[in-house]
């Protein structure tokens, strides 16, 4: 072993020994390379290499854009809105009634210029945007979806070649009535978006895919005539995390500043503590990330949407995933948040019906810097699998289950959508 390998690897060596690991160096998981078999799902969206290469010339998307997970959906969440402001005339309130209305059961049309000359014919259009004929029901959300099942590679990366796909769907006694969307917001011609994105806090991976989609649509569509024959305004906020008042104190700036709609935020939890500030001042709010199933039946005044589906759905994806691995035995490690609490729960249930047994589960502060403590209970119960429900500190949490060697070579290890991505994959090998 080299000697620049030694220092490379000296820290981790310290953490194995104090867990009790093997005590021979060739023993040891390798740091890079360490996560190759870990698994996760993710909403597929099928995105083209222009759309991708679109991206890289948005201000975001040209100076950090490690993964694409939700810029599409942020794409399509901005078009939707500029589309449903068209379509009532006004950027108000009544963009609200029309949201739903866009994504589905009309004529076919795949850009915001295309889409605009349906309605200005009297026609009702049907948007299939970058992330596909993405249908939203009454109560603002998709019914079904496909998951990828995706695959890390020997280089710590997601591996397209390993890649599977499963379909699914909210049942039909689970559908739920709408609510009457209530609000009288005046709109001035002049459609303003706020984007209310991690800059910090513990989901940042997802900031600049996010962003990158919306800078590309904004810049799209005012290329197009704008709406209602003015350009697009955009204020962007930092929506951080839970830990602090940011995500309030971000939402009333945007809200202060005169926006019709926000785009975001990134995560539920963080949706959940602003929904009840955004809707109650008549302004929509849009996120193309969050998946919490409580944000289905949370009241909203008919004005939060998401384009991406409830974890009732990735919940069954996963645990299918986990049970076609021949997986007995699962043990949860879940972030202490309405995503990790949530998906754990509906995941538990999916697998009961499929016969795997949750053999012991924690929630842990994401703020803790223990992540060892939680690899030992993993490993003292001795499960067929281990699943991770969390976000930016993924890879602290793998570098622990790798060191107590139980990580993704020596058991198989899940995770959901915040969990397995390149951007996780490269924290893993920079050791944060």
């Amino acid at each position: 072993m080299s000697r620049s390998t030694l220092q490379r690897f000296a820290g981790l060596f310290v953490v194995a020994a104090a867990l009790g690991s093997v005590a021979a160096c060739e023993d040891r998981p390798n740091v890079t390379g360490a996560l190759e078999g870990l698994v996760g799902t993710t909403v597929r969206v099928d995105v083209t290499d222009d759309f991708v290469a679109r991206l890289r010339t948005t201000p975001t998307g040209s100076t950090s854009l490690e993964d694409t997970d939700f810029a599409a959906n942020a794409y399509d969440a901005v078009v939707t809105l500029a589309l449903a402001a068209e379509a009532a005339g006004t950027d108000g309130f009544e963009i609200a009634r029309r949201i739903s209305d866009i994504t589905r059961e009309g004529t076919r049309c795949a850009d915001f210029a295309s889409c605009r000359t349906l309605l200005a014919s009297g026609i009702d259009p049907d948007y299939d945007g970058p992330s596909g004929a993405n249908p939203l029901n009454d109560l603002g959300e998709p019914d079904e979806a496909v998951y990828e099942v995706r695959t890390m590679g020997g280089d710590d990366r997601i591996d397209p070649e390993q890649s599977s796909f499963v379909a699914t769907a909210t049942p039909a006694e689970m559908r739920l009535t709408p609510p009457t969307t209530e609000g009288s917001r005046a709109g001035d011609g002049v459609l303003h978006l706020g984007l209310l994105v991690p800059l910090t806090g513990n989901a940042t991976i997802y900031g600049p895919a996010i962003r990158a989609g919306f800078e590309l649509a904004v810049a799209d569509i005012n290329a197009a005539g704008g709406v209602l024959g003015n350009t697009i305004e955009v204020s962007v906020a930092d929506s951080g995390d839970i830990t602090t008042d940011l995500p309030t104190r971000s939402a009333l700036e945007l809200i202060g500043l005169g926006v019709d709609a926000i785009v975001g935020p990134a995560t539920s939890s963080v949706a959940l503590e602003i929904i009840d500030t955004v809707t109650a001042a008549g302004v929509v709010l849009f996120s193309p990330s969050n998946t919490a199933a409580t944000l289905t039946v949370v009241p909203d005044r008919g004005l939060y949407f998401r384009n991406v589906p409830s974890d009732l759905l990735q919940a069954d994806a996963l645990a299918q995933a986990i049970a076609e691995r021949g997986n007995a035995t699962v043990y949860l490690l879940v972030i202490d948040d309405p995503y990790g609490l949530g998906i754990a729960a509906q995941l538990a249930a999916s697998l009961a019906r499929l016969g795997v047994e949750v053999v012991g589960s924690v929630s842990y502060d994401p703020l803790t810097a223990d992540f060892f403590a939680l690899a030992r209970a993993a490993r003292a119960t001795d499960p067929d699998a281990i699943v991770l429900s969390s976000f930016n500190e993924s890879s602290r949490l793998l570098r622990a289950l790798v060191a107590a060697g139980i990580g993704p070579r020596q058991k198989h290890v899940f995770g959901t959508d915040g969990a397995v991505s390149n951007a996780i994959g490269e924290n893993f090998d920079a050791g944060r």
